[in-house]
């Protein structure tokens, strides 16, 4: 009986630390990014890695954390395309950079919680973030 409770404890255990992982992912924002996608002149069908995404520019794309190709299309242009690739980076937030004046205490009451806490932040995003593309008029035949 007393083994029983042990493996009930360590299966919950287990389940409610794989999930409080998979969530830290998900606060962090390491799943998916936001991309503005804007053409010249406005309409232009939106595809992504060949297939149709079913938005037409100017609109915001939301693309999982890989690389990818935007294809720009507009009847009577030729098409314009656009990788997008994953791009990580980190910033520091340092408390003597946060202070006021040089009187004014240097413990950071005044940032939000999360600036406070976690001074050292690591980013991941697609580059570029804003994609405008110029299409250009097909050449007649």
């Amino acid at each position: 009986m007393e083994n029983d409770r042990g493996s009930a404890f360590q299966i919950v255990l287990g389940a409610a630390t794989l999930a409080a992982l998979l969530q830290g992912c998900a606060l962090f924002g390491l799943s998916d990014a936001q991309v503005a996608v804007f053409s010249e002149p406005p309409g232009a069908r939106v595809v992504v890695d060949g297939r149709d995404s079913g938005f037409v520019t100017p609109c915001h794309l939301t693309l999982d954390m890989s690389r990818h190709e935007v294809e720009l299309r507009l009847p009577g242009y030729a098409p314009g395309t656009v990788s997008l690739e994953p791009s990580r980076w980190r910033e520091a937030v340092l408390w003597k950079d946060m202070s006021l004046r040089p009187d004014v205490w240097r413990f950071p009451l005044w940032l939000n919680l999360e600036d406070s806490v976690e001074p050292v932040k690591f980013h991941q995003d697609l580059s570029p973030g804003h994609v405008f593309v110029r299409l250009q008029r097909a050449a007649r035949p």
